[in-house]
């Protein structure tokens, strides 16, 4: 995967994150290195593996990331909040603990390529 746009937030700015909530629907250019195995684009969901307030969303539906580009930012009280407003995120975060991880959206393709967790399969129908 070189970049991702994102289609669809599934959480605002202030909301409460759980662990493993759906953060995104995103679109990626490809999953697998080999381009002979090149399917075209396709959809995956990213979950959080933090808890915390989303602070900012610093993608809008439509913008397209790059691996280790931030795409939020995440506190841990809604107090906290206000401090973010303004703030110059890095531009690469590939280095930092890994917070999202992501499932391809389509059930078809999830059995080819990797699962969709259980808690999450009823984002698909919505």
């Amino acid at each position: 995967m070189s970049e991702a746009k994102i289609l669809r937030w599934y959480i605002s700015e202030g909301e409460h994150l759980e662990m493993t909530q759906l953060l995104a629907l995103v679109e990626v250019d490809r999953l697998l290195s080999d381009p002979s195995q090149h399917t075209g684009p396709t959809e995956m969901q990213i979950e959080g593996h933090e808890e915390g307030i989303i602070a900012q969303l610093l993608l809008n539906e439509g913008d397209v990331a790059s691996p280790g580009e931030p795409i939020a930012l995440l506190c841990e009280s809604a107090d906290d909040v206000p401090q973010f407003e303004g703030i110059d995120p890095p531009e690469d975060v590939s280095d930092s603990m890994f917070v999202w991880q992501a499932y391809v959206a389509d059930a078809k393709d999830a059995q080819e390529h990797c699962r969709i967790p259980e808690h999450n399969k009823v984002r698909q129908e919505e």
